[in-house]
């Protein structure tokens, strides 16, 4: 118990500090962003798309995430799913970084933040789908 308290401690933390991100942006809803995808748009336009596809994979992990730990059939398991998660949440911090910088957009650039967002909105559906294929396999075993 001891060496999981920490490690559940974290992660709510972690957890806690994406919610407030989270709810602290607020979009601009009239942005029709499938004619922003299809037809292009100015910064502002493709910045709150990408930040509200952001957002929506984020809560399509969240839930798949949830789904998951929920059909573990014990503890030890559900930590091990933690645990991943932990660290695939922290490899996360700095690999969207990364994408932007690869992709050309520098740090202080008016296109970092919307490749950021592009970049992790990528990696979350990336590991929904993981997360997903998981899933499935343990409900096919039930």
């Amino acid at each position: 118990m001891m060496r999981t308290l920490p490690l559940l401690l974290s992660l709510t933390t972690c957890l806690a500090g994406l919610a407030g991100a989270v709810q602290a942006q607020t979009y601009d809803m009239s942005i029709n962003c499938k004619r922003v995808e299809k037809e292009g748009g100015n910064n502002y336009e493709m910045g709150q798309c990408a930040g509200r596809a952001y957002e929506a994979s984020q809560s399509q992990l969240a839930r798949v995430l949830k789904n998951l730990r929920a059909l573990m059939p014990d503890e030890s398991r559900r930590k091990l799913l933690d645990e991943s998660q932990a660290l695939w949440a922290k490899w996360k911090e700095k690999e969207p970084k990364l994408c932007a910088l690869a992709a050309g957009y520098d740090p202080q650039g008016s296109g970092y933040g919307l490749q950021w967002s592009l970049c992790a909105a990528e990696m979350n559906r990336t590991r929904t789908e993981q997360l997903r294929r998981y899933l499935t396999s343990i409900k096919t075993r039930l």
